[in-house]
């Protein structure tokens, strides 16, 4: 009912504008005239009373088309009269100040019961109910620096949020502007219902530095689902206290080596303590994607890392890191295409005696990309399916894979569902599948063909960084880390994805120039204490707080 309602409020206002400056007496009818009388109550906090609003009748033509208005105030009792009506066809209309109008007989202008007043006739009974503003008060405040004084909040966006019966969800209403909500007036009118409050705090200037404020919800949350509920009645008045807003500080460290091989073994360093061995690790062609993107989640399973090399040289960086690391099992992805057999005796060379060294791989990457899931999968109830012919969506759905320890599957994106991938489904006991990417990634014949097989969930948007907000949003609740890698290369963000696994972590994509606007809604969200950055200034702009100021900063 709340959109009749509000369309009923915009016209009686529409048509009220002219006439709130007339007398608060009833004139005494003319001779011939007639006239429609009644009694105008308000209900406010249960109670039912008497109030000296406003009744305004409105004559119809033959086509039920309001074309003059008459009106009259009411006295104390709340008793109306309005004299001096031609006979005809009527609605009633009945307002009183700090209340929501109503039609008589009906929600609307078409739904009200129509009156006949025939000449000199009067209508009496017309008697109506109005219902009272409900309304809130408080106030909003900030600190600019822990333990600071607190400062008046004179541009947070006071937000309402109101439970529709009828859509089952919260429907926002219109913020406002200002540093005290205030209530109950006209503006700040609420009908009757359940609502939250919050604060989107701004952007402000202290002395020379700008302060990021976060959106905070009554009492004090950073979620809406955590946020105090209010259920207000008729006339009641929500006092919602004071909200003190404070600076969202991220705390931010680096990974970064002088290239992709350095990054990854700097990976290797945070995950693996020195003087502990590494239960795995997979070594994999930096250079080139297509066998590497399915190591991370099963780097991640088992507690691993991945490391990159050149086709035909193991990097200096990488001799050291394997040395130190003394892995119990080196898995390598890619046939001698991808790993030459030269690196692969290097790598036997440098494995601990008591270890394990394995090649997979295949005839093309989805053969390779098979290899590697059934070797460190078992069992998966869950499964992600991603494009192997790019790299993006794939590295999207790596942390959030790893976070339930599932794997990512890659397919070719156009045409049927191939029968490995399904067989893979099917051997693995996967019972729900989400598709990274829209279908121009992963076309919609085979999401057909997976949802004729298993449980499907399509996550995708028209670019990469949006679809791993998204992907992230549907595998992560609040989390109070984030790992950001480049959505412009895959290395770095490959070898962050056991990382981000282990600090139970989404993994968003930025660029090197700017912070596009998915990636900063999920790094800034209330819940993040900290973000971890793999890969220098060169491939990752710098997300500290000074720079997020920046003219440029968000794209």
């Amino acid at each position: 009912m709340i959109a009749p309602r509000r369309a009923a409020m915009a016209l009686i206002v529409a048509l009220f504008a002219t006439l709130f400056s007339a007398p608060a007496h009833a004139v005494a009818p003319e001779s011939g005239y007639g006239a429609v009388s009644g009694t105008i109550t308000r209900l406010s906090q249960g109670v039912v009373s008497p109030v000296d609003g406003w009744a305004q009748l409105y004559k119809l033509d033959d086509q039920g088309v309001p074309r003059s208005a008459k009106g009259a105030r009411a006295d104390a009792n709340g008793r109306y009269r309005v004299p001096v009506l031609l006979a005809g066809v009527y609605v009633v209309a009945l307002t009183a100040d700090k209340s929501w109008g109503s039609f008589w007989g009906g929600d609307s202008l078409e739904t009200a019961a129509r009156i006949t007043v025939s000449d000199g006739g009067e209508v009496t009974g017309i008697d109506g109910q109005v219902e009272a503003y409900a309304g809130m008060t408080g106030s909003v405040v900030f600190r600019a620096d822990p333990g600071g004084p607190l400062l008046p909040q004179n541009e947070a966006v006071v937000t309402i949020d109101q439970w529709d019966e009828e859509t089952g969800r919260w429907e926002v209403r219109t913020p406002h502007v200002g540093g005290t909500i205030s209530g109950p007036t006209e503006q700040w009118g609420l009908r009757a219902g359940t609502y939250r409050f919050g604060v989107m705090g701004m952007d402000v200037r202290v002395g020379e530095r700008w302060i990021e404020l976060p959106r905070r919800f009554f009492d004090d949350t950073g979620y809406i689902d955590q946020a105090r509920t209010f259920e207000l009645r008729a006339g009641d008045v929500a006092d919602l206290g004071q909200l003190v807003l404070e600076p969202h500080v991220i705390y931010t460290e680096r990974v970064a080596g002088a290239d992709r091989f350095e990054t990854s073994a700097l990976v290797s360093q945070k995950l693996v303590p020195t003087g502990t061995r590494a239960p795995v690790v997979y070594v994999a062609n930096g250079l080139s994607f297509p066998d590497a993107l399915t190591a991370g989640p099963a780097a991640a399973k088992h507690g691993g890392v991945v490391l990159f090399t050149t086709a035909d040289m193991l990097p200096a960086v990488v001799v050291a890191e394997l040395t130190r690391l003394r892995p119990e099992r080196i898995v390598i992805v890619g046939g001698p295409a991808a790993v030459s057999e030269r690196v692969r005796v290097q790598i036997a060379a440098l494995a601990p005696g008591d270890a394990e060294v394995t090649r997979l791989g295949g005839a093309d990457r989805f053969a390779t990309a098979d290899l590697v899931i059934r070797d460190a999968f078992q069992a998966a109830t869950k499964a992600y399916v991603a494009s192997g012919l790019n790299f993006p969506d794939a590295l999207s759905a790596g942390a959030a894979a790893a976070s339930t320890a599932s794997p990512v599957l890659l397919v070719n994106g156009t045409g049927a569902l191939d029968q490995r991938t399904e067989a893979l489904i099917d051997d693995l006991g996967v019972d729900h599948v989400v598709i990274a990417g829209g279908p121009a990634a992963v076309g919609m014949q085979i999401e057909s063909d997976l949802r004729a097989i298993t449980d499907v969930k399509r996550i995708g948007a028209a670019e990469r960084f949006e679809t791993a907000w998204l992907v992230n949003l549907e595998a992560f609740d609040q989390p109070d880390r984030v790992v950001v890698a480049s959505g412009l290369n895959f290395a770095d963000a490959l070898s962050a994805v056991p990382l981000a696994a282990r600090l139970r972590a989404p993994l968003y994509l930025s660029t090197a120039t700017c912070v596009p606007w998915p990636t900063r809604m999920g790094t800034e969200t209330t819940s993040v204490a900290s973000s971890v950055l793999i890969g220098g200034p060169s491939v990752l702009r710098d997300m500290s707080a000074s720079a997020a100021m920046q003219p440029g900063y968000v794209c």
